[in-house]
């Protein structure tokens, strides 16, 4: 499956947004239940954007 540019550039984006809150969120000392639970949905979507991001990147550089 090929990925336009613009979108590689997308997923790296809110995979950086997802990073911030996520940051955000573990500076706090202490974080309410739904806190918690945004933080570690966070941390699971921002893995799979990362090997969604390596994969498509692995994918152009061995098309080119």
């Amino acid at each position: 499956m090929t990925l336009k540019k613009e979108n590689l550039t997308q997923l790296k984006q809110l995979h950086q947004q997802l990073d911030d809150e996520a940051d955000e969120l573990s500076l706090r000392r202490f974080l309410t239940p739904n806190e918690t639970q945004r933080w570690k949905k966070i941390k699971i979507l921002r893995l799979h954007l990362k090997e969604e991001i390596e994969y498509y990147e692995l994918e152009r550089a061995l098309n080119y």
